[in-house]
């Protein structure tokens, strides 16, 4: 039997196989936003009311208007749309979308049609591999908000390991679910949650849940479930199910899933909340705990705002929690409680102004606030700090927060405290107080039970590691992260961690390996939001594609960018390098010219330019090269290697010499294997040219171990080989340097 695929631009849809390629290439898509875009592609011919298209999607009616925009969102960036473009899905003022890009319809097996040429989209950049900023990842998760947390639905190819004292609460099921549903699904759920980490047991934070279950409307209980314990190991999953009576109160049953020891425990009470303590004080005593203790004082109204509040965040729907702020009393919006949710709220929102009054109005009485509430008080501070980059500031506040709780305070505040720390220090050059920080919080966050938070920390201590002269130990971190990211489809995290991944593996040299993690998370990048970490991840494809040769392509890339934020973005440097290996040496020039006398890789590459272009050069330029050299500070390698070549472009071989030797030990130091090549490749040049063989001969031996994967290295031992007369050495050289070439010089000088 046929069946129809769909064809517009260079894309292909098949909604049999749910599949959408270009150019034949997958394109990875959540389950809901590639079901609206598989409906309405088929009802092209007409527009699609709102209400029409989430119960087609969801089958139910209950959905937000923003997940519903998020999800719509997700399906035009994969189509190379955008809300204001709206070149294939146009929004339908008051009334819902049609799609209008051209389509043709075809059969199974029918030839294709002539794909439409299509730009490079727009992405984002990062700093240079010798610029990265350590670590801008982890501010967005400093006030423990994980529900800002996006995601990529992909299968889990690995289960956790078994987690026996790991308690998961699933979203409550609600039997002919009225208009309190969308609430008590994660609100009531989160209570619970709280509730029974309140007695000392460890459950898997309400976030991580809430992200697994995003978007997956259709999923039967059993395969929720299936999913939960696959992601996190769980030794007990609970499932609740809420029942409103004929007589006005509530029931809420807690059932351990199917394989599970234990029996259904019930509670009643008169609301969702007050059948949860009943149902939770019912199951304690089977988990070896003692009874509940009453729950925290506070009327059922207030208990109940909160937990609805929560319930919105949870789901991503911003618009409700600040609607649901905004509808509170001012006797309401008096509840510390309320006020701390409103200042995460509003550092989700980016109102930096309105996360500053909320906080800073609490510490003005933080003493009268309970431990908890003072702890994540002076942690959105904290968070505040970093995302200004005031991280003096921000340790000062985690040391507070921290302080408050002390040692026995809940864990996971102790883990988010912990971690924001060493997040500041990291970024103030406090490397080993950093990792110990970054440790002490890994561990907090284990015990909380929190899989998705241990490894933002290990990917923040791979970001460390990397930079304190560890890579190897860094590649580790980075891996750990990203097997639990992929578990539990933590999508932003894992292409943060594959970013960490693809620099570390560029830093070592190992080229390939880094171009194929920087291409895993450009596929991401179509799915993410964060205009930061989307310049990050092209500027490091950009950067990748450079290093193996892949020219046309990284130029591609880079002109897609915009233009960068700030001089010392990366952006100019990116170029430079391109230019330089396109042998376009006058571009390279001017923008050495325009490129921050201060930065030591754009003044190494600003030096390589000029000794590029020869004779070419003015004596200004001279003149200003020279400038920046003696200006430049600090036992940085690129300083060394820049001064090595512009005092042996000079005659100055001695003072060359000294300064390719400081260049070598520090890129020894910092573990910096790319560097290390780059060092020996030029020294060898420069020797060579000298008619010094025998040091030349030390380095050739050096250099020789990466000639099967470093294109520099292949060429410097090539040079060698042809210099002392040996041409089967030569021949071997020159084919690795053919091999690894791509779209640079095979040839020698």
């Amino acid at each position: 039997m046929n069946r129809t695929l769909f064809r517009f631009a260079d894309f292909q849809l098949d909604p049999a196989a749910r599949e959408l390629r270009q150019d034949g290439r997958r394109v990875a898509l959540p389950p809901k936003s590639l079901e609206c875009l598989i409906y309405l592609i088929e009802q092209r011919d007409r527009a699609v009311g709102r209400d029409e298209l989430i119960s087609a999607v969801w089958g139910r009616v209950d959905v937000s208007d923003a997940l519903l925009a998020q999800t719509l969102l997700r399906a035009r960036r994969a189509v190379g749309d955008t809300g204001n473009e709206q070149s294939s899905i146009r929004t339908v003022p008051r009334f819902g979308y049609q799609w209008v890009a051209p389509t043709q319809a075809v059969e199974a097996g029918a030839a294709p049609a002539e794909p439409a040429a299509v730009a490079v989209p727009p992405a984002a950049a990062m700093p240079s591999r010798r610029r990265a900023r350590w670590p801008v990842l982890a501010a967005a998760a400093l006030l423990g908000l994980a529900a800002l947390v996006l995601l990529w639905h992909r299968a889990a190819e690995t289960p956790a390991p078994a987690a026996a004292d790991l308690i998961v609460v699933a979203p409550v099921a609600l039997p002919g679910a009225g208009a309190d549903a969308a609430w008590i699904r994660l609100g009531v759920m989160d209570y619970i949650a709280a509730r029974l980490r309140g007695a000392g047991l460890v459950v898997l934070p309400s976030e991580r849940v809430a992200g697994l279950v995003a978007e997956r409307g259709g999923e039967s209980p059993q395969e929720l479930h299936r999913r939960l314990r696959r992601a996190s190991g769980a030794g007990l999953l609970l499932q609740p199910e809420a029942r409103l009576r004929s007589d006005g109160s509530w029931q809420l049953l807690l059932q351990p899933v199917a394989e599970q020891t234990g029996r259904t425990v019930s509670g009643r009470g008169a609301s969702p909340l007050a059948a949860a303590d009943a149902a939770v004080a019912e199951l304690l005593p089977q988990l070896g705990r003692a009874p509940a203790a009453a729950a925290p004082a506070s009327s059922d109204a207030a208990a109940e705002r909160l937990q609805r509040l929560d319930a919105a965040m949870l789901e991503g729907d911003l618009a409700a929690a600040r609607a649901l702020i905004a509808a509170a009393d001012p006797a309401a919006r008096a509840d510390p409680a309320l006020q701390v949710r409103e200042g995460q709220l509003a550092f989700r929102l980016g109102n930096l102004e309105a996360t500053e009054a909320i906080f800073g109005a609490l510490q003005a009485n933080l003493g009268q606030l309970p431990p908890e509430l003072q702890a994540q008080a002076l942690s959105g501070l904290g968070a505040l700090a970093v995302r200004r980059g005031q991280y003096a500031e921000a340790e000062r506040r985690y040391a507070e927060s921290l302080a408050v709780l002390g040692p026995d305070g809940r864990q996971d505040l102790i883990g988010n405290g912990f971690t924001g720390r060493g997040v500041a220090r990291g970024a103030q050059g406090q490397h080993e107080l950093a990792a110990a920080d970054l440790a002490r919080g890994r561990v907090a966050l284990e015990r909380a039970g929190d899989a998705p938070g241990v490894a933002s920390v290990d990917t923040n201590l791979g970001l460390l590691q990397s930079r304190s002269g560890k890579p190897a130990l860094a590649l580790q971190s980075f891996e750990r992260a990203i097997t639990v990211f992929e578990r539990y489809d933590v999508r932003d995290s894992l292409a943060a961690s594959l970013l960490g991944l693809a620099r570390t593996q560029q830093l070592l040299a190992d080229n390939a390996a880094a171009l194929d993690s920087a291409r895993r998370a450009a596929e991401l990048a179509r799915l993410l939001e964060n205009p930061v970490l989307l310049r990050n991840i092209a500027q490091q494809l950009a950067d990748a594609l450079i290093a193996n040769g892949r020219l046309a392509e990284a130029a591609g890339v880079i002109d897609s960018l915009p233009a960068a934020p700030t001089p010392a973005d990366g952006l100019t440097e990116l170029r430079m390098r391109l230019a330089l290996e396109q042998g376009r040496n006058a571009e390279a020039l001017r923008l050495g010219a325009a490129a921050p006398a201060t930065d030591a890789t754009a003044q190494l590459l600003f030096v390589q330019a000029a000794l590029a272009a020869g004779n070419a050069i003015e004596a200004a330029t001279r003149n200003r090269i020279g400038t920046n050299l003696g200006a430049l500070g600090g036992d940085d390698a690129a300083v060394h290697l820049a001064r090595a070549l512009w005092q042996d472009a000079a005659g100055d071989a001695t003072g060359a010499a000294g300064h390719f030797a400081a260049a070598l030990a520090k890129a020894d130091a910092d573990g910096d294997v790319s560097r290390r090549i780059e060092v020996l490749a030029a020294w060898i040049a420069a020797l060579l040219r000298q008619g010094g063989t025998d040091r030349a001969t030390e380095l050739a031996g050096q250099i020789a171990p990466l000639i099967e994967r470093d294109y520099r290295a292949a060429r410097a031992a090539a040079l060698y080989y042809r210099a002392v007369g040996d041409a089967h050495l030569q021949a071997a050289a020159e084919h690795s340097l053919r091999a690894l070439a791509g779209e640079r010089a095979t040839g020698l000088p």
